[in-house]
């Protein structure tokens, strides 16, 4: 539970000046990434190190939360931002938003970083959600704001796609519990 909430403190400060966190003394490490860098991006425990979404992929974090570019995984900086990512039976599933009003992507990667699997989703996919052991992901389209155009986007494992749309104004979360839904 420490271990959680501390990664939690460190994505909340992470845009702020200030020192250094230590477990022992209880003090929190506050890295500025500088003018421009979004504040936010997942951070997650992939393969036994931390990775944070940088540059069109992700990348691992060192003991001082500074970026090991050299290590990043995906290259999608081209075709837009990484909005959401997660580690999903040990592959990444990272959002790939465009900004261009047409409909975003889905991009499944392994620990080498090769591309296993590309879908288009809806506007703006912000989290995922497995259920039966991944035999479906779904995916929350948040959408834009006031639009009312936030969806569902449900891929099962053959890879085919079903989309709910127009679900409302912004679907931000969504998880699997207990076989429903949330």
């Amino acid at each position: 539970m420490k271990l959680i909430l501390c990664f939690v403190m460190v994505l909340f400060f992470a845009c702020d000046n200030g020192g250094t966190f230590d477990f022992g003394s209880q003090e929190i490490m506050i890295v500025d990434y500088g003018t421009g860098t979004p504040c936010g991006g997942s951070v997650m425990n992939y393969n036994g190190a931390i990775y944070r979404n940088y540059d069109g992929g992700v990348a691992p974090l060192d003991a001082n939360l500074q970026f090991i570019i050299e290590e990043k995984l995906g290259s999608y900086a081209d075709l837009g931002v990484i909005y959401h990512s997660e580690v999903i039976n040990g592959n990444l599933w990272l959002s790939v938003v465009t900004y261009d009003d047409a409909l975003d992507y889905v991009k499944v990667i392994n620990s080498q970083g090769q591309e296993i699997a590309n879908y288009q989703a809806g506007l703006f996919p912000g989290d995922f959600a497995s259920w039966n052991n991944g035999e479906i992901i779904f995916v929350a389209n948040e959408g834009v704001m006031g639009n009312t155009n936030g969806s569902i986007s449900m891929i099962k494992n053959d890879g085919s796609i079903s989309s709910y749309a127009n679900i409302g104004d912004v679907v931000h979360a969504i998880e699997v519990y207990d076989d429903k839904l949330i």
